[in-house]
């Protein structure tokens, strides 16, 4: 088997493999937040202390950390949990109108941590510090742990703005396929290559026409087409596992 029928075949099982990974975790929904996208699940299984089942959708991703939102019929909360099972409690209070909506997140005992404007028509809250880390801060000083999550993503799973996983990156992620496409384009393009290589060398020389290219030039012709294809797997990697 050639140099570049191998190729052809490891290259059209890791597409087939980005595919798999495309179908499982590219449409998975959640909260970005910066380079870290953190997963909505629905724990079905979820008690609260008195016992009750509570509607609930709880936050995962490569931080050690999660957050889950918790709508319970009288009250609306939030619980920041550690990989360590610490958790610190805020409640959340939402108010507006059908374009503007106003959530506030405050301690038991009435002080507020964080209070910020969403607007349904924009897509995008008030705050120029949505970035901050109030809410980070409050837990380190009340639970000594770090949740190592934005305001502006904690307030976004409050709010219920989950996007799916390329809707951010897409842009990174039709790179990556623009590359894989022209990476595996270029196995198919080297006959190409070499008759157009003699036809310019035949405006110089003669009996170019005769000339044979080795293997181990038609197998450093197919290394472009590797880089790119490699170029192209790393962009769309990048998005569909971070």
């Amino acid at each position: 088997m050639s140099f570049k029928r191998i190729i052809i075949i490891i290259e059209l099982c890791v597409l087939l493999a980005l595919a798999a990974l495309t179908a499982v975790f590219g449409f998975n929904r959640g909260v970005w937040d910066r380079s870290t996208f953190f997963t909505m699940y629905t724990d079905d299984d979820f008690i609260n202390d008195e016992g009750w089942y509570i509607p609930n959708k709880t936050y995962a991703g490569r931080a050690s950390s999660t957050v889950r939102v918790l709508t319970e019929p009288m009250q609306f909360k939030i619980d920041l949990c550690s990989e360590n099972d610490e958790k610190v409690q805020l409640l959340v209070e939402t108010s507006g109108s059908d374009s503007l909506r106003t959530v506030r997140l405050f301690s038991e005992d009435g002080v507020t941590v964080i209070s910020d404007s969403y607007s349904l028509r924009e897509r995008k809250w008030s705050s120029a510090y949505e970035w901050d880390h109030k809410i980070d801060d409050y837990v380190q000083k009340n639970a000594s742990f770090k949740l190592g999550i934005s305001d502006k993503a904690i307030l976004d799973m409050v709010m219920g703005n989950p996007q799916t996983r390329l809707s951010v990156h897409i842009k990174a992620f039709l790179i990556g396929l623009l590359f894989l496409a022209l990476g595996f384009a270029f196995n198919f393009i080297t006959e190409a290559i070499i008759k157009l290589d003699k036809f310019l060398l035949g405006l110089f020389y003669d009996n170019s026409k005769n000339l044979r290219i080795s293997e181990v030039g038609k197998d450093l012709l197919i290394l472009p087409g590797i880089i790119l294809f490699t170029v192209g797997v790393i962009f769309c990697t990048f998005v569909l596992l971070t």
